[in-house]
């Protein structure tokens, strides 16, 4: 009979945590996102103009690329991001 109320307060327990573990890998995910948002800024403020021209934004798109998690900046060349 232990055996059994064991068994059942630990998948009571499994489904209270569930929420909670959730919450989390959201929160990492999302925090995740912004780190990897941070450092698209940093690439294309460090690019110059001629760059910036070249791979298609301007200097005042920076922001609303970087910022906006709807953008998706996969348009930018990686090769401009690394060389800049």
């Amino acid at each position: 009979m232990s055996t059994n109320h064991v068994t059942g307060g630990t998948a009571r327990l499994n489904l209270s945590i569930h929420p909670i573990c959730a919450f989390f890998k959201q929160y990492w995910r999302t925090f995740q996102e912004e780190r990897r948002r941070q450092k698209l800024r940093t690439a294309l403020y460090a690019l110059n103009d001629h760059y910036l021209k070249d791979i298609g934004i301007s200097r005042g798109m920076i922001e609303h690329i970087g910022s906006n998690p709807t953008v998706d900046p996969r348009f930018v060349g990686r090769d401009y991001l690394e060389s800049g």
